[in-house]
């Protein structure tokens, strides 16, 4: 495609930016700034922090960048990580087929449009899966579930597994609390490779619209988790826990059983959050205290 293109995708999207250079040059893909390829787009963060001159002006590159600069064709905009992606996303990311594995177990019968389904799956009988949502490779779904549209569950995934609750009876120490509740999961939500959602005791686990939820994440039994969280990667969040929306959970996190996460609060890299954390809260450390406050909405 030409730079005219794209930058008439950009004016649909309403995206404030300003172009400097010749809209009429080809475009063929997309490559990175130290390691450019004629013909193509690339991103630079802060072009006063970058060393321009590594650049060659004959390349004819599109660059997305904070500022123009009189020898190169540059989209200039606030955030160019987002536009820079938005463009990928539109002209550089083919969409597969949808595509449902013949040797996976399926048992639902509710299923949406345009759902994929890979291959050594286990999809109980009580699961609702919303359209276009993708379950990669290996990933079990064994309790009631309702999936949203458009999410994405990567390979090795389980939902629903039984939590781990123990009671001691008259007769008995450690008798299994039975698992009854489910998992309700919204919409665009995406789950890492090998991440555990487990179902809730009597009510459901729920995961809130636009989350994502890195790969080797623990969430626990009853566990209600926002719209637009980050969960990253080795996380743990205990049974009961609410986390508002907009939370980011850092890699290594750990957050107490039945405690509650205030809506835009962070909690730092391998933290261990023993007490409720209020709104726009950072907190870091063991035991997790309070450093700072968020600033982003």
């Amino acid at each position: 495609m030409k730079i005219s293109d794209i930058l008439l995708f950009l004016n649909h999207t309403d995206t404030e930016y300003s172009f400097t250079g010749i809209d009429s040059i080809e475009i063929v893909g997309y490559s990175m700034p130290n390691n450019a390829k004629s013909n193509t787009i690339i991103w630079i963060k802060n072009l006063n922090e970058f060393n321009i001159d590594m650049l060659d002006t004959q390349m004819n590159l599109l660059i997305v960048s904070n500022m123009a600069h009189q020898d190169f064709n540059i989209i200039v905009c606030v955030n160019p990580k987002v536009v820079f992606f938005e463009i990928l996303k539109r002209f550089f990311v083919g969409k597969s087929k949808p595509f449902i594995a013949q040797n996976s177990i399926i048992l639902t019968r509710t299923i949406g449009s345009d759902v994929s389904i890979g291959y050594n799956c286990y999809i109980g009988e009580n699961v609702k899966v919303g359209n276009r949502t993708v379950i990669k490779h290996n990933v079990v779904i064994e309790c009631p579930c309702t999936l949203g549209d458009d999410c994405v569950i990567e390979s090795g995934v389980v939902i629903g597994n039984m939590g781990f609750g123990y009671y001691d009876s008259i007769i008995s120490k450690n008798n299994k609390v039975p698992d009854l509740g489910g998992v309700k999961i919204g919409n665009r939500v995406d789950i890492g490779a090998n991440s555990i959602i487990v179902r809730g005791t009597l009510g459901d686990t729920i995961i809130g619209n636009d989350t994502k939820i890195d790969t080797f994440v623990h969430i626990a039994h009853n566990v209600q988790i926002g719209d637009n969280c980050l969960i990253i990667s080795h996380s743990m969040i205990a049974g009961s826990t609410i986390i508002n929306k907009n939370s980011y959970i850092a890699p290594g996190a750990m957050v107490m059983n039945q405690k509650t996460v205030g809506q835009n609060a962070v909690i730092g890299m391998g933290a261990v959050s023993l007490y409720d954390v209020g709104d726009y809260e950072i907190v870091l450390g063991n035991p997790a205290r309070v450093v700072g406050k968020n600033k982003k909405e």
